[in-house]
């Protein structure tokens, strides 16, 4: 093999390997964006689940606030129900609007690369690095509310039961059982 066939061999090499990086780079791109989409799922599917269960939350305070004067125990029946929407607010800002970001860009993002005529392998590798730093703020703000929920549903699970069980044991004292 002479020379002048090892330099061709050569270039056509480093141009395999340039185009693998690209695929490489572009399948990374996809996927973190793919990632991005599925997590804007995911917040969606929570704040359903968040405004739901507000809903049930309101109509037990609703429920408590219209027994309350006919109840064993007319003041914790108050208090139950300003614990149960106390929760119910609790799990309604866990749905609201947040700073979330969704895959995609605006064109104004890429105008630099253009202008600076930067090679299209490290244009999409600072894309996917950007992507990552998006998934990284949405996956922590999805941990924020589904911690703020879950204490929500706790207070208001457990400001029902205690209130509920309350209303049993002083109708069951007034009943002298």
């Amino acid at each position: 093999m002479s020379f002048h066939d090892n330099k061709k061999r050569s270039a056509k090499d480093a141009e395999q390997q340039r185009r693998n990086k690209e695929r490489i780079a572009i399948e990374a791109l996809r996927q973190t964006e793919t990632y991005l989409e599925e997590l804007n799922d995911i917040a969606a599917s929570a704040d359903a689940r968040a405004m739901a269960f507000t809903g049930f939350a309101g109509v037990m305070a609703t429920l408590f606030l219209t027994l309350a004067p006919d109840a064993p125990s007319p003041v914790f029946a108050y208090i139950g129900a300003i614990s149960v929407i106390l929760g119910g607010i609790k799990t309604a800002s866990s749905g609201s609007p947040r700073g979330f970001y969704s895959a995609g860009a605006f064109y104004a993002d890429w105008e630099e690369h253009i202008a600076d005529d930067d090679a299209f392998l490290e244009v999409i590798i600072s894309q996917a690095k950007e992507n990552d730093e998006r998934i990284e703020h949405n996956n922590g703000l999805l941990e924020e509310r589904a911690s703020s929920f879950q204490s929500g549903v706790t207070l208001v699970i457990f400001a029902t039961l205690v209130t509920m069980l309350i209303q049993l044991a002083s109708e069951l004292q007034n009943s002298g059982i």
